[in-house]
């Protein structure tokens, strides 16, 4: 499997530090936020200063995440889907100049509107659809996940819900991103989970229910479990850290896994 480290989790030190420190445990991959590296990622000297840190610490980014992060605040009740695909279309030319095969696609502006359900329904089904086509032309797949009420979000919040969704989109780039916190929110056993829809699974996060903790038992159990059945596809150990320190924690993870 292609593990990986996210720059979510070192939101205290800047991402040149942060490749440095995660090469230096042993990380060859990371999941990015992009507009968390730097404010602009999307122009060209952005691109190559970003690159140049990649070659250095010999670092290859697998995935993007939190796509949505940073940008304009938008009003619920007047969301522009024009506005949305259009930097959807940025998200997908900063993957391909850096050759990331997929998109993490979690907390999106159209996920969150209080509408019928229907309605909110056939928005997304339309909006996922434009997704899928934008990224396919760069031969790049979205792996949506499920993202619980608890943080604003209204459609998919559930793993079922969200596989249902796929199957409905009927798109082959677009699957599932598997995010253990959410099966745990939802009393939903991990291996069975995997085992009923790997086929539909793209892209793997192990987070504890609190994002904000980084559990190392449950770590070491998904990702031994893992490489026990011989997963090949990536994995990202995902939490959301403010602490200086939190870089030993995963050292000691990565030690004994």
């Amino acid at each position: 499997m292609k593990l990986c480290a996210t720059n979510l989790s070192f939101l205290k030190i800047n991402f040149e530090d942060f490749l440095k420190k995660i090469n230096k445990i042993g990380f060859s991959y990371i999941e990015v936020s992009p507009k968390l590296i730097i404010d602009n990622p999307f122009n060209y000297s952005s691109k190559k200063k970003i690159y140049t840190h990649l070659k250095k610490n010999n670092i290859k980014i697998i995935a993007i995440q939190s796509i949505f992060f940073g940008i304009k605040e938008i009003d619920p009740k007047n969301i522009s889907l024009i506005y949305l695909i259009d930097h959807f279309k940025k998200m997908v030319e900063f993957a391909s100049f850096f050759s990331i095969k997929n998109i993490s696609l979690g907390s999106c502006p159209s996920r969150k509107i209080h509408i019928d359900n229907k309605v909110l329904d056939n928005i997304n089904f339309d909006l996922m659809n434009y997704f899928s086509i934008i990224a396919g032309k760069k031969n790049i797949n979205i792996n949506i996940e499920p993202i619980s009420k608890k943080y604003g979000n209204k459609f998919l919040c559930r793993p079922y819900d969200t596989i249902n969704f796929i199957k409905k989109l009927k798109k082959n780039n677009v699957k599932l991103l598997l995010d253990t916190g959410n099966l745990h929110e939802n009393k939903i056993n991990f291996e069975d989970f995997y085992f009923e829809y790997k086929k539909i699974i793209g892209h793997i996060h192990i987070s504890n229910k609190n994002i904000k903790l980084l559990n190392s038992k449950l770590v070491n159990e998904k990702i031994k479990f893992l490489k026990r059945i011989g997963y090949k596809k990536s994995l990202t150990i995902e939490y959301i850290s403010k602490k200086k320190n939190i870089i030993n924690k995963l050292s000691n993870i990565v030690k004994s896994i």
